[in-house]
């Protein structure tokens, strides 16, 4: 469960404690206006009137941010793609495509020549 202050803070909870297992600061000190979850990718979109942060839900790791040159007013997240869309104080609604990178340990593989590697595989978008 996520909460949004008027102060720019994010705060996650495990429904089992009364307390935040993280906090995500903006660091604008403007109100948060929307938070969505992207479950497959383990992410988190929190957006305030002048940011959309996305960041990893355990650990608070920044992967990206996007600004827009106009007020943010309302976050849609598609699921399962990295699709999303801002409804802004513009004339046109901003539209993203973000994709997640991430690597893949798929299975050893023996070379005759190099002996045993690892194989792994580079995968955009949600696997």
């Amino acid at each position: 469960m996520a909460v949004g202050t008027a102060t720019g803070q994010v705060l996650l909870y495990d429904i089992r404690s009364s307390k935040p297992f993280l906090v995500k600061d903006h660091y604008y000190s403007l109100p948060i206006v929307d938070i969505e979850f992207h479950p497959s990718e383990n992410m988190v979109l929190s957006m305030d009137s002048k940011i959309v942060k996305i960041w990893n839900q355990d650990s608070g790791e920044a992967f990206t941010s996007v600004e827009g040159e106009s007020q943010l007013n309302d976050l849609c997240l598609i699921p399962n793609t990295g699709m999303f869309f801002i409804a802004n104080e513009d004339k046109k609604i901003l539209s993203y495509y973000i994709p997640v990178c991430c690597f893949v340990k798929v299975s050893s593989y023996r070379s005759s020549s190099l002996g045993f590697h690892n194989l792994l595989i580079l995968v955009f978008g949600s696997l």
